[in-house]
């Protein structure tokens, strides 16, 4: 992370900001969340007004959503090494889009010393994800598929698939 006083500035202003409408009821709270958002993420699609309360999401700035996107209550999205969710997809309750994680490798070092592990997220158009799903850095998913309930996604997915378990494996085409 740039630790500039400038890109300080900037996370103190949305995470005040953002904080005063994290939780706030829909329908009052969409709009104020949407309106928040739009000021700090790469991206955010015009239509993508449906982002429910507690939704959390670091590093605004490397998160990118498009057009007639659903964030249900309590997504957590950590975009650390960079977020993408196009057009259509629906993220369901309480998934988590993990774009970084520690590293572990020196059993010497206690692992909240060690380097972090960063790498983008990329999830194709029309994409369902489940309540609970967890997907991990580097990650992508392809249009069109279906990601279970509870999975645990940490390796690419294709186009048109239902993928489910722990880890996701893939049990159909669509």
């Amino acid at each position: 992370m740039d630790a500039s006083p400038g890109r300080m500035l900037i996370y103190l202003c949305y995470y005040l900001l953002y904080g005063v409408v994290k939780y706030l009821p829909t329908p009052l709270g969409e709009p104020l969340r949407f309106a928040v958002l739009k000021l700090f993420l790469r991206r955010l699609g015009n239509s993508s007004m449906r982002i429910r309360d507690g939704v959390t999401i670091h590093y605004p700035e490397r998160v990118s959503i498009g057009e007639h996107v659903t964030l249900n209550e309590w997504v957590n999205i950590d975009g650390m090494g960079g977020v993408t969710i196009g057009d259509w997809t629906r993220v369901g309750h309480r998934v988590s889009l993990l774009s970084a994680d520690h590293g572990f490798a020196k059993k010497d070092i206690v692992t909240a010393k060690q380097k972090m592990s960063a790498s983008p997220i990329v999830i194709g158009e029309n994409v369902l994800i489940n309540a609970g799903a967890m997907i991990l850095r580097g990650v992508k998913i392809g249009s069109g598929s279906v990601i279970g309930a509870g999975s645990l996604v940490i390796r690419d997915v294709p186009e048109h698939v239902v993928v489910m378990g722990v880890p996701a494996k893939i049990v159909k085409r669509r």
